[in-house]
């Protein structure tokens, strides 16, 4: 008996030591997975890296008219003209800032573009331009799509970046419809 005993404690001391070894790389790569996903999850959905700069997305407006923020940053004129029945105007309020290092900043690199579509929409105005941020620094300002008013859902990224931040499902307007009449009838 005390020669069966002798192997059995043997096997039962070599599955502990496996079922230990497992565990313990399965809480190793738990941890890791962990801590991954935790890195993954700080990315703010409201923020986009801009040439090492933070652009985060403080507000959106569709323009049916000027903005009042346009207005007071020097344009006098209105959209009329600029945008057709057919299009809207998309103002985006941005605030961009610098961490530790100096960064610049270029408004061209910020696009929009309907969600499921390749074709990108590059800036048509607003008061964002170009320029370069001391460390901490920041700016704010507004950078203005002309979109069609197809229905389509809006985001916006830049340039070079895979991520995109949600901004608006734009109207659509039925065929035919806008334009203005005149009080001429066609013969």
């Amino acid at each position: 008996m005390d020669g069966r005993v002798e192997p059995r404690n043997r096997v039962l001391t070599r599955a502990r030591a496996i079922a230990v070894a497992l565990l313990v790389v399965a809480t190793a790569v738990g941890g890791v997975r962990a801590f991954a996903l935790a890195g993954a999850s700080a990315e703010d959905p409201s923020t986009l890296q801009l040439d090492g700069a933070t652009l985060r997305v403080t507000g959106v407006e569709k323009v049916v008219g000027i903005a009042a923020a346009d207005l007071m940053g020097g344009m006098a004129h209105n959209i009329s003209g600029y945008v057709g029945d057919d299009q809207m105007m998309l103002s985006v309020s941005v605030q961009i800032s610098a961490g530790a290092q100096p960064a610049a900043y270029d408004a061209r690199s910020i696009l929009a573009r309907a969600v499921g579509a390749r074709a990108h929409l590059l800036p048509a105005g607003g008061s964002l331009g170009s320029g370069f941020l001391s460390a901490h620094g920041r700016v704010e300002g507004t950078v203005a799509y002309v979109v069609p008013r197809d229905g389509s859902h809006l985001v916006l990224s830049v340039r070079g970046s895979p991520r995109s931040i949600d901004l608006a499902a734009v109207d659509q307007v039925a065929p035919g419809a806008g334009g203005h009449d005149h009080g001429t009838t066609p013969r």
